[in-house]
């Protein structure tokens, strides 16, 4: 992603904060029902009681509200975001959890997260989103020990927006393939996307023993 690129989407959420306020509007979703259903198949990769957690692109921590509510017990959770003013609600939100205003995941060391989230951080059209999304994949799949789950926009809708970008659901699985031998692909809920769960192979054959 471009500078110039990070700089348009800090200005299109400072905008819709500025308009809608701390709101699920305000972070592109159309309501806060359709947020927690994406909450809701992201959370269910596995039992996230007493799990470390990485959510990048958190804008304001909601993901930590559901997970809480679906009861979810001792996350230690970590959000990530681009955009300060978004972080700045979340740690307000939160004062029990850390936030990072960065898009640096470099700072994470191997396998130092059990889980980590992405939610809606591909659904925007630039320069380069398969680019995008395969170096934040690899390296969200370099930070999990247990797996990774993430929402994209799939291409069998009945309208596009011009804005928005959707990515082909047969190319993303052969990619998450090529980092893993175990992933699912879950299309098998009421909306016009798709999540990915890509787990680490040492993590599932821990889970068989």
């Amino acid at each position: 992603m471009t500078s110039d690129e990070k700089q348009r989407i800090i200005q299109r959420y400072n905008e819709r904060l500025s308009n809608l306020g701390e709101t699920a509007q305000a972070l592109g979703w159309r309501d806060s029902s359709q947020q927690r259903l994406r909450f809701r198949i992201l959370a269910e990769v596995a039992d996230l009681s007493g799990c470390s957690a990485l959510d990048i692109g958190c804008g304001f921590g909601d993901l930590l509200d559901y997970m809480t509510e679906a009861g979810a017990q001792n996350v230690d959770y970590t959000g990530t975001d681009l955009n300060p003013a978004l972080i700045d609600v979340a740690q307000k939100r939160h004062p029990e959890a850390s936030f990072f205003a960065t898009t640096d995941l470099s700072q994470f060391p191997d396998s130092s997260q059990d889980y980590v989230f992405l939610s809606g951080l591909f659904n925007f059209k630039i320069e380069d989103n398969e680019g995008f999304m395969h170096d934040t994949v690899r390296e969200s799949f370099r930070i999990c020990r247990k797996a990774v789950a993430f929402n994209l926009l799939g291409s069998y809708v009945d309208f596009k927006e011009e804005h928005l970008f959707y990515h082909a659901e047969q190319e993303v699985f052969h990619f998450a393939k090529s980092l893993s031998r175990f992933v699912t692909l879950r299309a098998d809920y009421p909306l016009y996307e798709f999540t990915v769960y890509l787990h680490k192979p040492e993590a599932v054959k821990a889970l068989h023993a």
